[in-house]
């Protein structure tokens, strides 16, 4: 949040002390996307290896539904607010034409990552900007536990190991 916090574009607040801290501090702290990002895949991971190991084998098919049941609600209901009601509301009650940038269909398909770099901005609509981030989740929770069971518990480190050095040189 403090990340996101400071946003000044008057000149007096932008050449203050206060804001210049202000700034400092929000690039020393602005860590917290990538720390929930590894939180996360550690947690999955050692969910389905904990599973694996109690039970000899891992069942996507339950990990895919608790993912679902989890994320897709909520996900959806923003999808909504974002590309029809926020629209409706600003075209109706404020008489102001609405014009998105952002595609809907790939937002539906957990794509929201790939049109917000292909656009260069966030999209118009309320809520859609942070989506971009349970779209990386569901592509996460999509192709990591595959590896699992294409590769045995023991050589599980192998995907890991290429998933390292894939994202060390494709950053």
């Amino acid at each position: 949040m403090i990340a996101h916090a400071f946003y000044a574009e008057s000149e007096e607040v932008l050449n203050s002390r206060v804001f210049e801290w202000a700034i400092k501090f929000r690039e020393v702290f602005s860590f917290g996307v990538p720390i929930f990002f590894v939180l996360s895949g550690f947690l999955i991971s050692y969910l389905m290896l904990k599973e694996y190991k109690e039970q000899g084998s891992f069942n996507l098919n339950n990990f895919y539904m608790r993912r679902v049941l989890r994320i897709w609600p909520l996900y959806f209901i923003v999808l909504i607010i974002g590309f029809v009601l926020f629209p409706m509301l600003r075209t109706y009650l404020l008489h102001i034409p609405y014009v998105e940038n952002a595609n809907p269909l790939l937002y539906i398909l957990f794509l929201s990552n790939f049109d917000q770099l292909k656009q260069g901005v966030l999209p118009f609509g309320v809520g859609l900007g942070p989506t971009w981030s349970v779209s990386v989740e569901e592509q996460f929770y999509l192709f990591w536990p595959l590896l699992l069971l294409l590769f045995s518990k023991k050589k599980f480190i192998i995907p890991v190991l290429i998933v390292m050095v894939l994202s060390f040189f494709l950053h």
